[in-house]
């Protein structure tokens, strides 16, 4: 009985100890830390909105006239010379976007008009034609425009009259912040051929042949910078 009992008590004991034995083996596995989660990431797009006036759109500038000013004898150095405008800015290129755009503005189609059609020049000018030709007009009545938010004499610039018989395109190229705006203005300028023994009868002949100036205007954009890179900590 006694040896059974001793029997009995080794079987638990050893029961007990690869109890202890398969908790040691095991442990590492019941004890280790496992999560699991999901997440999203984004990248947002640098936003891209020039706008102003149409891509084409029409100018015309009229109701201008020669100086009233008398000088005696015209000055060739001191012409009589008389600008109407700027009243106000004629359109604002407003840029919108995150990033800095480079604005070009293009002037041409240049004509001259009398009601619906188009004045005729002579070839070689008053001295001979005793009508101007497209070159002294083009002194004589100068539109002229501007690309800067508020002009002044050193901003103008105007169209000339090539030799080729063609009229130079004018183009005023700027920068444009983002989130920024340019005003566009136009101004006309009438100088009288003073040094000329015909400048009156040339400003008559203008104020009665010609009623309107009309030109085109359009302008493009293009992206001029990039957004710096922002590195978390």
């Amino acid at each position: 009985m006694t040896k059974k009992k001793n029997i009995a008590s080794k079987l638990v004991l050893c029961l007990f100890v690869l109890t202890l034995i398969s908790c040691c083996l095991l442990g590492s596995t019941f004890a280790r830390y496992v999560s699991s989660g999901t997440g999203s990431a984004s990248v947002g797009i640098a936003k891209w909105d020039v706008t102003g006036f149409s891509d084409s759109m029409k100018i015309t500038v009229d109701k201008i006239s020669p100086s009233q000013d008398e000088k005696g004898e015209h000055d060739e150095d001191d012409p009589r010379t008389h600008k109407a405008g700027p009243a106000a800015a004629i359109a604002t290129i407003t840029n919108d976007s995150d990033v800095d755009a480079t604005v070009t503005v293009t002037l041409s189609g240049l004509s001259f008009k009398k009601g619906e059609d188009v004045v005729t020049f002579g070839a070689t000018g008053w001295a001979t034609d005793s009508k101007p030709s497209q070159a002294e007009m083009m002194d004589t009545v100068q539109l002229q425009f501007a690309t800067v938010q508020t002009p002044d004499e050193n901003n103008w610039q105007a169209l000339t009259y090539e030799a080729d018989g063609s009229y130079e395109v004018y183009n005023g190229t700027l920068k444009v912040d983002g989130n920024a705006a340019v005003s566009i203005w136009f101004r006309v300028v009438w100088v009288s051929q003073d040094g000329t023994s015909y400048a009156d009868e040339l400003d008559t002949w203008i104020g009665q042949n010609v009623e309107t100036i009309s030109a085109t205007l359009s302008y493009t954009a293009v992206q001029d910078s990039e957004l710096p890179t922002t590195q978390g900590n």
